[in-house]
């Protein structure tokens, strides 16, 4: 890849202004930026009262260092805000773990959003939409509202895997112990055959 820069009135030094990019090239707004480069939910389904992990990354595009507050939400309602202090160019990852205790069943859209630091003119970055996650009855993996045969086939070719592993499936790993094992195994046997109303 090759990154040329146009020569401005007046410059001298014009050697700069060609470069050959082996690898990944950050190119910083000069000015105030901040964006939302990826979110998104460890799992696209959850039992209702079992918890799952939502990872966000932010980044400081812009010359200056910036402190601002990141909100993730889940449809509307938002669930975490956190603020986060960056230099320039560098991002942070951003984990939440979520509870869905009490949280009623059906489809969330997970999205985050960096909250505008002053002086900030591109705002179209500060927020993105990546990923749903259903929450429904515990051990229904597949999110077709029922515990049945399918669910358990599912577990058994996730059987016994971690975080990781190529057969791990975090749909399966029910309890959210990075694990697929006998705890979500008993998870299921204490739900099997329900069906959602």
């Amino acid at each position: 890849m090759c990154l040329s820069a146009s020569v401005v009135p007046g410059e001298v030094n014009t050697t700069n202004n060609n470069k050959q990019a082996d690898n990944l090239v950050t190119l910083l707004y000069n000015g105030h930026d901040i964006a939302v480069i990826t979110v998104g939910p460890s799992k696209t389904v959850v039992g209702q009262g079992y918890s799952m992990s939502i990872t966000a990354i932010v980044k400081d595009c812009g010359v200056f260092s910036e402190t601002f507050n990141t909100t993730v939400f889940a449809n509307t309602t938002a669930i975490y805000v956190l603020t986060v202090g960056l230099q320039s160019g560098t991002s942070a990852t951003l984990s939440f773990t979520r509870n869905t205790t009490g949280v009623a069943k059906g489809n969330y859209t997970i999205s985050a959003y960096a909250t505008p630091v002053p002086d900030e003119t591109d705002t179209g970055n500060n927020q993105l939409s990546n990923g749903s996650v259903y929450v429904g009855i515990p051990a229904d993996i597949d999110g077709d509202g029922d515990v049945d045969p399918i669910d358990l086939g599912t577990m058994g070719a996730a059987w016994d895997s971690f975080r990781g592993d190529a057969n791990f499936n975090p749909n399966a790993d029910i309890n959210d112990d990075n694990n697929v094992g006998s705890l979500d195994l008993g998870i299921m046997g204490t739900h099997w055959g329900e069906i959602l109303p």
